[in-house]
């Protein structure tokens, strides 16, 4: 592969570690706006299980277009 590929696959993981970060926050806030204590719970582990699964299958990923599988 080539070295732009490289640097495009990085620039990408990037911009989707990002998005799933203010996924999370965003569930979080709308918890809080929809059931103030409970809801931001509620929206926190919704937030966090995203998180988790997104990060697995985001390094994943971007490993495979790192090391040429």
């Amino acid at each position: 592969m080539s070295e732009k590929f490289r640097k495009d696959a990085s620039r990408v993981f990037g911009i989707v570690v990002v998005a799933l970060f203010v996924i999370a926050i965003v569930l979080a806030v709308i918890g809080w706006l929809i059931g103030h204590w409970w809801g931001l719970a509620i929206g926190l582990v919704l937030g966090l299980l995203l998180l988790a699964v997104g990060l697995t299958v985001a390094v994943m990923l971007y490993a495979m277009t790192q090391d040429g599988a």
